[in-house]
C-alpha cells in the first residue's frame, strides 16, 4: 500500500502462467481485470489487510490522459506474450512482472503521512454497517469495489474515525511517477483485449470471462454499440460478479455477471435515486434453453432477486440482458415465453403490471480483420 500511496499507482499481483485456467471467468485474474474495466474516475480506491479497510484516495487519470485503468506493459492482457519492460520496475518489490494492470489514483491521506482506517468488525457493528452489502461476501481480492451509496458511508465511518474531513486531508495532486509514464502509458482497452484473444485463440479458447471484460468496457465508456443495446444514458455505476442470494459462503452464492443501474439527480441537496438496475449473464457457445442448467431461468432468478431486494417488488425497474456467441430457435421461443412477469407495486390502489424486459443479444466475436460487436435478437416488449 505504501508503494502505492507513493506513486498513485495500484496494481495486483497476478498468477501469469498455466493458462488456461487463470483466464477463467471464475478466476482472480480476471476477476481483478473485470473490476479494473468497471472502474472510472472518482471512485474511492479501499484497500483491504489484516482485517482493516484502508482509504487510498479517489480514481484519478493521468495527467493529459482520460482513462484511470493501464497496462504496466504493453500487451499484458495477452496469455502467451511474456512480460516485457513493466512501467514500475522496481516499483513494486521488484515484481512489476507479476502485476499487469495498474490503476492510477490521487493519493489522500492525514497531513504526517498517515492512511486513515478502520478495522472491519468496528465498521460493520457501526451505523454504517447496515448498509454495507458489499463488505459482507467479499473475498480473494485486496481492494474494494463499492456503490455509491456504500462508498459515501464507508468515508464517513473512515473520516469520523480518524477525526477529520476530506479537507483535512493531503491535496489530491499527481505524483512524480504518474507525470513521468503519463506520456507512455497504454490504457486498458477492451477492443485490444479481444484482438489479442483472438489471435491466440487457435492455442487458448476465448473464455466467458475475456467477453465480460469486452462488454464491461463498452458500457463503462458508454459506447455507441454498448447505446444501441443497453440504451442511451450511461451507467452511473458497474460490476462484476453481483451476489444475488441471501448472505452464505460465497461459494455458494448465485452471482450476476454484469450488475449496474442509472442514477437519477433530483436536485440541489436531495439525494440521487436509482432509476434502472441492468442485469447481464454472460454464456460462451450456445446457452441451455431448459432444465436445471437453464439460462434464462438462471437470468429470470436474477431478476426476481434484484427487483424484491432492490426496489420493492418494482420489476418496471430492471432490465435484463442474455449475452451468448449464439442462440438456437428453441431458445429465442423460451426466453419469450418465460420472461412474462406479472406484478403489483406496493401500496393502495395498485392495479397488476406485466413485465418483460429481457433481451438476448448475440455477442459476434469478429476475426482479426473484423471488429466484434453485438447484435440484438430478442428485444423487451414495448409497454
Amino acid at each position: 500500500m505504501q508503494g502505492a500511496m507513493q506513486h498513485g499507482l495500484h496494481g495486483t499481483w497476478q498468477r501469469l502462467g498455466d493458462p488456461p485456467g487463470n483466464m477463467t471467468r471464475r478466476s482472480v485474474r480476471m476477476k481483478t481485470l473485470a473490476d479494473y474495466f468497471c472502474a472510472r474516475e472518482g471512485d474511492a480506491l479501499l484497500f483491504f489487510s489484516n482485517r482493516r479497510i484502508y482509504f487510498g484516495g479517489f480514481l484519478a487519470p493521468l495527467p493529459g490522459r482520460e482513462s484511470v485503468a493501464w497496462e504496466n506493459w504493453r500487451g499484458a492482457s495477452s496469455v502467451t506474450t511474456p512480460p516485457e519492460a513493466p512501467l514500475l520496475t522496481g516499483h513494486f518489490d521488484a515484481a512489476a512482472e507479476r502485476v499487469p494492470w495498474l490503476l492510477s489514483f490521487a493519493p489522500r491521506r492525514l497531513e504526517h503521512g498517515e492512511m486513515i482506517s478502520i478495522d472491519m468488525d468496528e465498521l460493520l457493528e457501526g451505523e454504517a454497517g447496515a448498509h454495507m452489502r458489499a463488505l459482507r461476501t467479499f473475498s480473494e481480492l485486496n481492494i474494494l469495489r463499492l456503490e455509491p451509496l456504500e462508498t459515501s458511508w464507508m468515508l464517513s465511518a473512515l473520516l469520523g474515525t480518524s477525526g477529520v474531513d476530506l479537507y483535512g486531508l493531503s491535496s489530491a495532486e499527481a505524483t512524480e511517477t504518474q507525470r513521468e509514464i503519463a506520456d507512455i502509458a497504454t490504457p486498458l482497452s477492451g477492443e485490444e483485449l479481444m484482438r489479442v484473444a483472438i489471435a491466440e485463440r487457435t492455442s487458448v479458447p476465448i473464455f466467458e470471462g475475456v467477453l465480460e471484460c469486452w462488454v464491461a468496457d463498452q458500457l463503462t465508456r458508454s459506447t455507441k454499440a454498448a447505446r444501441e443495446i443497453f440504451g442511451a444514458e450511461p451507467l452511473s455505476f458497474l460490476t462484476t460478479q453481483q451476489p444475488a442470494s441471501p448472505l452464505k459462503p460465497r461459494q455458494y452464492m448465485d452471482v450476476i455477471d454484469l450488475y449496474g443501474y442509472q442514477l437519477k439527480h433530483m436536485g440541489d441537496g436531495l439525494p440521487d435515486t436509482t432509476s434502472r438496475y441492468v442485469i447481464v449473464e454472460m454464456k460462451r457457445g450456445q446457452p441451455t434453453a431448459t432444465g436445471p442448467n437453464s439460462a434464462i431461468e438462471q437470468l429470470m432468478k436474477y431478476v426476481d432477486w434484484v427487483a424484491e431486494n432492490r426496489v420493492g417488488g418494482d420489476y418496471s425497474r430492471v432490465e435484463a440482458y442474455l449475452i451468448a456467441t449464439e442462440f438456437t430457435e428453441h431458445l429465442v421461443g423460451t426466453a419469450h415465453r418465460l420472461r412474462r412477469v406479472s406484478y403489483r407495486k406496493v401500496g393502495r390502489g395498485a392495479q397488476t403490471q406485466e413485465w418483460s424486459s429481457l433481451s438476448l443479444v448475440r455477442l459476434d466475436v469478429g476475426s482479426e480483420s473484423m471488429p466484434t460487436r453485438l447484435e440484438l435478437v430478442l428485444g423487451p416488449e414495448a409497454g
